[in-house]
């Protein structure tokens, strides 16, 4: 049975492990092996992940099943950039489910779940960045009610990628 739950420390490995590889499986096939490594490295280890959640502002929400993570959302309490640059709103980081759960509704409820959660801080905007040849990503989050801002360049490795900025506005 899946359930969507918050982080506990007792899923960081499982968090670890399948971060890592969905993050191999989206995009291994558009990058060198050398800059996937070196970025998994940086970004995908249990210490790592242990960092960015005991930082203030920085939450995640889970997928499980049993004790396996089959999905996950990343977010933080921030501020937007440029062209709005300055008001207060979270930030998804990240948003992974399984390959074999994708079109069953996981990645809604999850998003959701964000959602809530900036209102009940009064936040206005959630936002997040979405890689230029992610054509599924774009059109999952246009169709949740996100729409682009800006742009900026995304360093995998060595690798200089532009992003799309996507907001939305929870409240007037």
């Amino acid at each position: 049975m899946l359930r969507i739950l918050p982080y506990q420390e007792k899923y960081l490995s499982a968090l670890a492990e399948f971060s890592e590889r969905s993050f191999r499986d989206t995009y291994t096939a558009y990058n060198t092996a050398e800059d996937m490594d070196r970025y998994v490295e940086e970004h995908f280890t249990a210490p790592r992940w242990q960092q960015q959640l005991e930082q203030a502002g920085h939450e995640a929400i889970l997928l499980c099943e049993a004790d396996t993570v089959r999905g996950y959302i990343h977010y933080r309490e921030t501020l937007t950039p440029a062209p709005e640059a300055g008001t207060p709103a979270i930030q998804v980081e990240r948003l992974y489910i399984d390959a074999t759960l994708k079109g069953g509704g996981y990645g809604k409820k999850l998003l959701r779940a964000v959602e809530g959660a900036a209102a009940m801080a009064r936040r206005r905007i959630v936002f997040l960045g979405v890689w230029e040849k992610n054509e599924a990503a774009m059109a999952f989050y246009q169709h949740m009610g996100y729409a682009p801002f800006g742009e900026y360049i995304f360093m995998l490795g060595e690798d200089k990628q532009r992003d799309f900025w996507l907001k939305k506005r929870l409240m007037p």
